[in-house]
């Protein structure tokens, strides 16, 4: 199926994102594009408008985080299995990870589209369940986090809200 109509927004920062985001006009997020865009063929979702974060910098990458991890809600699949640091301090993301898709998902499809859509056919949420993940979000509004055992709230439902978007996640040490 085709889409219905939308437009297109690309985002140059974290600031534009959230300029957007905030006007409250049903604008739906989007960097990879695996999540949000085979519900928009099916004309499950119908956005009016996407803004596209794909190209933040800050949105993306692993790093350290007090003997945890941070991962950028923008960050590949690709860039997850080839993290040094999540294979050793956190393999059952690797082990999930392997699984996602082809190499043209893992290559494109991020992290934070995944656990936003909050997919039922998706492993990822559950195992950020399993590692007790902590969801940090932003809006014009501030900033909130949120824990993995409340930010899912159903099949396709989360506790984000229409203006926030996901800046990344924090997983606490092992």
């Amino acid at each position: 199926m085709i889409p219905a109509s939308f437009d297109y927004v690309r985002a140059a920062s974290l600031r534009d994102a959230l300029t957007v985001l905030a006007a409250g006009d049903g604008t739906k997020v989007i960097a990879g594009g695996h999540s949000l865009l085979p519900m928009m063929k099916f004309r499950l979702a119908q956005p009016g408008r996407l803004v596209d974060v794909g190209d933040i910098e800050e949105l993306r990458g692993v790093s350290e985080n007090r003997r945890g991890a941070r991962i950028g809600a923008t960050t590949t699949y690709s860039d997850i299995l080839a993290s040094d640091l999540l294979r050793e301090r956190f393999p059952l993301i690797g082990e999930c990870t392997e699984n996602i898709g082809d190499r043209q998902v893992r290559n494109r499809g991020t992290i934070g589209g995944s656990l936003a859509h909050a997919d039922p056919n998706s492993d990822m949420p559950a195992v950020m369940l399993v590692l007790n993940a902590t969801f940090n979000l932003r809006s014009k509004r501030g900033r909130r986090s949120v824990a993995a055992r409340e930010f899912f709230q159903g099949p396709f439902v989360t506790a984000l809200a229409a203006d926030e978007l996901l800046i990344d996640i924090t997983l606490p040490p092992m």
